[in-house]
């Protein structure tokens, strides 16, 4: 193939001129737009002559780097090219280096299509060196000179990347160093960037640290050539703020050599999976504390069940556990979200109206109770019910029973009527239903109470502030205090091993429980045991004001308050040198707050014993 019409005929006979020499030949090369190029495989060196700096729009003092080669070629040429590089320092194969792709000027930012080819040099079974040449494929020429089967090779690579792109998982390319190579779309939407703002970035400008410190562990093993697999991360997103989990596996890439030149990755987004794991496990915990909340109820009502015979105490017991059940069901078919007062009266009145429902009227606008605010009302309403069919209006035929409530401002005013029964006179003494009602409106929920007993049937009227029984948004549980630091005097003391009321006996003790029929029970098992309580609070600001004015020995807490947790309760303690356990139905496992977690639990349901040696361990940790 003649170099122009002017080159000279070679005729028969005459001799053959002057073979070309090296520097000839590189020259002619040169001016037909032919760049030179070589890869020391063993160094990583890479040597470029001018034609190539131009072609990639590079300064000729920029040392160039596979990376920096790697990352000027199109997005969509970049896979195959690099396939086409491990192919040629394969061993197995014929050494020839062939592969077609586009670069990106970095100047100019103009495509060209580029033709390289080249040959591996191998020492010992191991390439050490590849040399080759690259020229610009003009538009004229493209279709002739790829040909059918590079046509179809890139045909195939632009396939492969649109299932790269399609398939619902995180796909991630790096070098050794895990600088992102390639992403796909995915992967990048997963860290709210574009695909482009990844490549030739480090790890640490875009990944949180958590995730960062993760990938640089794995790092030493990829680069031995193991893969690390199933690896679940966390961090949070540093474009959006967003904490989130994923499911990784990393492998290696590595060429013919078992040189590793790279790290593949896959990333599946289980942030959902994580927290719906998560909301399931608190469900789970506030259904068990909720249970051995709902078990200490049924205890204390055991315990503080009077009766002459032991048919009417398991009559008694029987019927104040069903009002009890009553309310949970209510509760539970409302997902523990409150319940509305109508609902809960007309339930809690119906075992006593029987089939005459003109026996009992109520009405009043909708109320939605806190579940624990329902079932405290739950069981004042089933011991005025339980009094009236014994001694009152529901004793006889003709009795009536009206219930009426009002919304004024910020309380709840609830009327109970009694008409058309027996007379009726004040009892004597308080027994348990007044002690029930006296405690959960007056002590827990802060309100009045009146009962009348006129001749003609007993008139009670309640007014209860609506902060303490209206149901709303319940702020978490677990929460960190805003400030200060709570830590219990000597939390780990154990207790005596002759502990007793003998060593417990006039210890004054400050309570914090907001549901009134646990509270009474524990006074009583404390009272019994000698100890004298001074102070008994269902609220934080109540508990706050009764400690402002008096010095326990010692303290018992329950953790959640009407919503809130005990903490400022806790932290005043503290201040005070005063001992104290938490009590609740929480197990260990649950994450109160870590100010707490040091302190003594006694877990819910507990009984006599429980109590009074929790009383002897935090009256020795006081010494």
């Amino acid at each position: 193939m003649g170099l122009g019409d002017g080159a000279p005929r070679l005729e028969q006979g005459q001799p053959n001129p002057t073979p070309m020499t090296v520097q000839q030949q590189q020259e002619t090369l040169t001016r037909l737009g032919f760049g030179f190029h070589s890869y020391d495989v063993r160094t990583g060196e890479v040597v470029w002559d001018a034609q190539l700096y131009d072609y990639w729009g590079i300064d000729p003092a920029v040392p160039v780097t596979y990376d920096l080669w790697a990352a000027s070629l199109h997005p969509d040429d970049r896979a195959m090219a690099e396939a086409s590089v491990r192919m040629a320092l394969d061993a197995d194969g014929d050494g020839r280096y062939a592969a077609c792709y586009r670069v990106i000027n970095a100047v100019t930012g103009v495509e060209r299509l580029i033709e390289a080819n080249g040959i591996v040099e191998f020492a010992g079974g191991k390439p050490v060196m590849l040399r080759g040449t690259v020229h610009e494929v003009r538009p004229s020429s493209v279709a002739a000179l790829l040909g059918d089967d590079r046509t179809l090779a890139l045909a195939r690579a632009a396939e492969a990347d649109a299932m790269v792109d399609a398939v619902p998982i995180g796909i991630a390319l790096f070098d050794t160093d895990f600088r992102f190579k390639r992403v796909n779309r995915h992967l990048a939407d997963m860290n709210a960037l574009p695909v482009e703002a990844h490549e030739g970035r480090m790890i640490e400008d875009i990944l949180p640290d958590e995730t960062v410190a993760a990938l640089r562990a794995m790092q030493p093993a990829l680069l031995a050539g193991q893969p690390c697999e199933a690896i679940e991360i966390a961090g949070e997103n540093l474009q959006t703020g967003l904490r989130g989990s994923a499911l990784v596996s990393y492998s290696p890439i590595v060429d013919g050599q078992r040189h590793v030149s790279g790290f593949v990755g896959s990333i599946i987004d289980i942030s959902e999976r994580k927290r719906a794991e998560e909301r399931e496990l608190l469900l789970a915990r506030e259904v068990d504390h909720r249970a051995k909340n709902l078990l200490m109820v049924v205890q204390s009502v055991a315990n503080m069940t009077r009766a002459s015979t032991v048919d009417a105490y398991r009559t008694a017991v029987t019927a104040r556990i069903a009002a009890l059940a009553r309310a949970h069901a209510l509760l539970a078919s409302n997902r523990w979200s409150g319940v509305d007062l109508r609902t809960l009266v007309e339930d809690e009145l119906a075992p006593y109206c029987g089939a005459d429902a003109t026996r009992c009227s109520f009405g009043g606008p909708r109320l939605d109770l806190r579940p624990a605010a329902a079932q405290s009302l739950a069981m004042v309403l089933h011991e005025l019910a339980t009094n009236a069919a014994k001694y009152g209006a529901l004793s006889c035929h003709g009795g009536h029973v009206s219930i009426d409530w009002r919304l004024v401002e910020d309380r709840l005013d609830l009327d109970w009527q009694e008409s058309g029964g027996p007379p009726v006179n004040a009892p004597r003494g308080r027994g348990f239903g007044s002690t029930v009602i006296h405690a959960t409106i007056v002590k827990s929920f802060a309100g009045t109470l009146d009962l009348d007993w006129q001749p003609g049937g007993l008139q009670v009227r309640m007014a209860v502030p609506l902060s303490s029984i209206q149901s709303a948004v319940a702020a978490p549980l677990v929460t960190a205090p805003a400030a200060g630091t709570v830590r219990p005097a000597e939390p780990e003391t154990p207790a005596p091993a002759d502990a007793g009321r003998n060593l417990i006996a006039g210890t004054t003790i400050f309570i914090a429980e907001d549901e009134p029929l646990i509270a009474l029970d524990l006074e009583d098992i404390l009272t019994g045991a000698g100890c004298p309580v001074i102070g008994s609070a269902s609220t934080v600001r109540e508990g706050l004001a009764l400690l402002g004015s008096i010095k326990p020995d010692i303290a018992l807490l329950d953790f959640n308050l009407k919503g809130e947790t005990s903490l400022p309760l806790a932290a005043q303690l503290q201040a005070d040198g005063v001992p104290f356990a938490i009590c609740t139905g929480y197990d260990r496992a649950t994450n109160l707050p870590s100010e707490l977690n040091a302190a003594p639990r006694l877990a819910k349901p507990y009984g006599e014993e429980e109590v009074t040696e929790m009383v002897a361990r935090l009256r020795a940790a006081r010494r």
